[in-house]
């Protein structure tokens, strides 16, 4: 486990990133989908807010990330008995078949090569216990297109693998599309997808920092996955 591009991100992490578990509706919505019991929070990044609300539920919760100091931030943020930390790579989970009873992505299906969306979303498959939930915010392809269109910004793009070069480094990005064949190539039958557009004041306010564009009359969105397993 050699990547270590996102330690740079570690501190000032929100500040540099789009964090949509900082906003409380993005967690609700979370929150009102997992099926209680224990909980893999995928990519947890150095934030404590998402990890502080599932374990409020009664969860016991295990937060992965492929960044020690992204670890390392986030526990020293928040710690709870119920709560342990562990340096993973999506692609190859450090855990059994049938271990979880949820696992949540926020933004963290976002690998450099398309084939390797297949391999995280096999892991989640063979790791979630039958009948378990896979809940996701994955980040839109379609909406940086029409970003170009109505904010005239000029990201560096692959149309053939739909990749965004983001946060320094090439992204694999989400269509209604590729999600529906990554579905079916990992094991999924049961899912449903939909919009979320991004609108919320904390929100807009975060992507005007970051990304020096204001997308209040035209807001972005994200693909809000459920599955089943």
């Amino acid at each position: 486990m050699k990547n270590k591009t996102w330690d740079k991100f570690a501190k000032d992490y929100e500040k540099k990133v789009l964090s949509l578990t900082k906003v409380s509706r993005r967690r609700k919505q979370i929150l009102a989908e997992i099926k209680k019991g224990k909980i893999l929070n995928l990519g947890t990044g150095p934030t404590p807010y998402l990890n502080q609300d599932l374990i409020k539920a009664g969860n016991i919760v295990v937060a992965t990330d492929i960044s020690k100091k992204m670890l390392n931030v986030a526990s020293g943020l928040f710690a709870h008995p119920n709560l342990e930390y562990k340096l993973a790579d999506n692609r190859d989970l450090p855990f059994y078949n049938n271990t979880f009873d949820s696992i949540v992505s926020v933004n963290s299906i976002l690998p450099e090569k398309r084939k390797d969306v297949d391999i995280m979303v096999k892991e989640v498959y063979r790791t979630l216990k039958p009948s378990g939930k896979f809940i996701a915010f994955l980040p839109s392809y379609e909406t940086v297109i029409e970003s170009i269109k109505v904010y005239s910004t000029k990201p560096r793009i692959d149309k053939k693998e739909f990749r965004v070069y983001d946060s320094g480094q090439w992204q694999c990005f989400h269509t209604e599309e590729t999600i529906d064949k990554v579905m079916g190539i990992a094991g999924f039958k049961k899912y449903k997808v939909k919009k979320v557009f991004i609108k919320t004041r904390e929100e807009i306010n975060q992507i005007k920092k970051i990304y020096k564009i204001d997308t209040l009359k035209h807001p972005t969105y994200h693909h809000f996955l459920v599955a089943e397993k």
